[in-house]
């Protein structure tokens, strides 16, 4: 099945703004629950292009981008494109309402209504997603509808694993395979 593969590629967006983080000197500890962080930058209409190599990785087009004054998060806001690359191709594009992530950990939360399209047709929808750098994981906690062609698969959570060798479904899983010319 392709689709675990898409939606690992569509993570892995995460993964690398979070490398790219890695760069900056060490955080300082979080601010209580209470106060939000100050804010130590702060971007309207903003793009970041991510390269490994010289080779495109991803390419995130945000209405704002903003990073904690302890430099210990960053909050992609109003996600109006993401474009993760497989080999120098676009190989998914990504809508989200807002990307937080964790430089701490790694992690990412992301907010929707999040999807995910590729060019080969695949449809991820999901309200929302993280990336669970430690277990190298991605969880689809509120629900997740894949379609392909006549394809579709819906379930109450998802949970893959980055090497891909589990795809656990749970909590009202519908899976359809729709023969062509079938009626609906």
């Amino acid at each position: 099945m392709r689709a675990p593969k898409l939606l690992v590629l569509a993570l892995l967006l995460g993964v690398a703004v979070a490398l790219a983080w890695r760069a900056r000197p060490a955080a300082l500890p979080t601010p209580s629950a209470e106060a939000p962080p100050q804010v130590s930058l702060g971007l309207r209409e903003g793009s970041i292009v991510l390269r490994h190599k010289g080779v495109k990785q991803a390419e995130i087009h945000a209405r704002r981008v903003t990073v904690s004054a302890d430099l210990s998060y960053a909050r992609f806001t109003g996600i109006t494109r993401a474009t993760i690359y497989d080999g120098g191709e676009a190989a998914l594009e990504v809508a989200a309402r807002e990307i937080v992530m964790d430089r701490r950990t790694n992690d990412l939360e992301i907010h929707g209504p999040i999807v995910v399209t590729s060019p080969r047709g695949y449809r991820l929808t999901a309200p929302e997603a993280r990336w669970r750098h430690a277990l190298q994981q991605v969880v689809f906690p509120a629900g997740v509808h894949i379609m392909f062609r006549q394809e579709e698969i819906r379930a109450g959570s998802l949970v893959l694993d980055s090497g891909m060798r589990t795809f656990d479904l749970a909590g009202g899983v519908d899976i359809a395979f729709r023969l062509e010319g079938a009626p609906r």
